[in-house]
């Protein structure tokens, strides 16, 4: 396999960044049409990346690093452009931003001060992105019979990525120190 191909799932990681600034100007122009467009695409590529690189066997650190930190910019200046034109309120924003923190800021623990490799998105993580760009396009079209419903499955959702990545940081941790 050719190293140009191996490296198309970082590539369609990195894309999703530019994708996501589209989004948020269609949020802007509010354009519904273009904001499915250019969301669909974004999931696409999400998709289309852990999917290539398993396949191609082609997972890189480079590719573990860049597929969430891809998702986490897409995400948030998605979800502050809706706080900004009112489609979200101010606590599902700081309920989003939180929780890419805090998973930063814990992967940046283990790497720099417990010397561990970051480890690769679970199943938390990515249950948790679909549910929350789920409930970010259904507060885009302003479908009301389920905000609701999508802020508590979010917000549920949310406590179970931190509930699992606090739980995966500790057993890292104390494996390291017993070492």
């Amino acid at each position: 396999m050719s190293s140009f191909k191996k490296q198309i799932p970082n590539l369609l990681s990195l894309s999703r960044v530019p994708f996501s600034f589209l989004v948020t100007y269609t949020i802007i122009i509010n354009d519904g049409w273009l904001f499915f467009l250019f969301a669909f695409v974004a999931a696409l590529t999400d998709f289309l990346d852990g999917y290539l690189a398993r396949k191609w066997q082609a997972i890189s650190y480079l590719g573990i690093i860049l597929d969430p930190i891809a998702d986490k910019i897409g995400i948030g200046v998605i979800v502050i452009t809706l706080y900004i034109y009112d489609f979200v309120p101010l606590w599902f924003l700081i309920l989003i931003l939180l929780k890419d923190f805090l998973i930063l800021f814990g992967g940046l623990l283990l790497k720099y001060k417990c010397h561990v490799a970051i480890p690769p998105a679970n199943w938390a993580g990515k249950l948790a992105t679909l549910v929350i760009a789920t409930s970010l396009i259904i507060h885009f079209y302003q479908v009301e019979e389920l905000i609701i419903i999508f802020q508590v499955l979010t917000a549920l959702s949310i406590l179970v990525v931190i509930f699992v990545y606090s739980r995966r940081y500790f057993i890292l941790k104390n494996n390291l120190l017993e070492v």
